[in-house]
C-alpha cells in the first residue's frame, strides 16, 4: 500500500477551514478535523478528560463530569502560561491520534484541518499545507455572526499562529462560490504533485 498523501488546512478562527476540509473530503479524501479529535480525547474518561481533570482541577468539571469547555478557554486565553501548558497536554495526544486514525484508515488522500501545524509534531507527517488567509474584519463578522463575543475571539486569534511551512495560500473574504473554485485549483495543483 502506498503511503497517505495528506494535505494540512490551516488558518485563523473562523477563516473557512471547516468548509475547506468537507470539499476535500468531497473529493474522496479521508477527512480529519483536529477539533473533533480534541472533543473525542475530552470525553469523559478518556486521555485528554484524565490530564485536563488532573492539571486543572475539578473546579473545570461540571457536575456531570463533563469538561467545562469556556470556563476552561477563558482560563487558558487569558494567560499565555495555562495556554502553553494546556497545548503541551494536549497537543501530543491529538498528533497521535490523528497518526493513529491516518495509519488504520490507510486512504490515498487525506486532508487533516488543524490551527497548529508545528515541526516535530502535524508540520511533519503532511506533504502539503494550505493557508486559508483572510481579513480581521471579516473573521470578526463570522465569529459575531456564530455567538462569539469580540474579546473571546481576538483572545483566541491573538494566540493563533501560522504555520512554519506554507505551500499554498488562499485568500476567504468573499463568496462560497469563489471560496470553492480557489479550493478547486489547490485540489488540483495538490494531485499534480502528490
Amino acid at each position: 500500500m502506498k503511503k497517505t498523501k495528506i494535505l494540512g488546512v490551516s488558518g485563523y478562527i473562523f477563516s473557512g477551514k471547516t468548509f475547506a476540509g468537507s470539499f476535500f473530503e468531497r473529493k474522496g479524501f479521508y477527512f480529519i478535523d483536529a477539533d473533533a479529535v480534541v472533543d473525542d480525547l475530552y470525553a469523559i474518561g478518556e486521555p485528554g478528560w484524565r490530564r485536563i481533570r488532573d492539571y486543572f482541577g475539578e473546579a473545570y468539571l461540571r457536575s456531570d463530569g463533563s469538561i467545562n469547555r469556556m470556563k476552561l478557554a477563558k482560563l487558558v486565553f487569558g494567560d499565555a502560561r495555562k495556554l502553553l501548558m494546556i497545548n503541551n497536554l494536549i497537543h501530543p495526544l491529538v498528533h497521535a491520534e490523528i497518526f493513529r486514525r491516518i495509519n488504520r484508515r490507510k486512504a490515498e488522500y487525506a486532508v487533516i484541518e488543524a490551527t497548529y501545524f508545528r515541526p516535530k509534531q502535524l508540520l511533519d507527517i503532511v506533504d502539503k499545507v494550505l493557508w486559508i488567509d483572510c481579513a480581521d474584519d471579516v473573521l470578526l463578522k463570522r465569529a459575531i455572526k456564530a455567538g462569539m463575543d469580540a474579546k473571546m475571539f481576538h483572545a483566541i486569534k491573538v494566540v493563533q499562529e501560522k504555520p512554519a511551512r506554507i505551500d499554498y495560500c488562499i485568500v476567504n473574504n468573499g463568496s462560497k462560490i469563489e471560496f470553492m473554485r480557489n479550493l478547486e485549483k489547490v485540489y488540483k495543483m495538490f494531485l499534480v504533485v502528490s
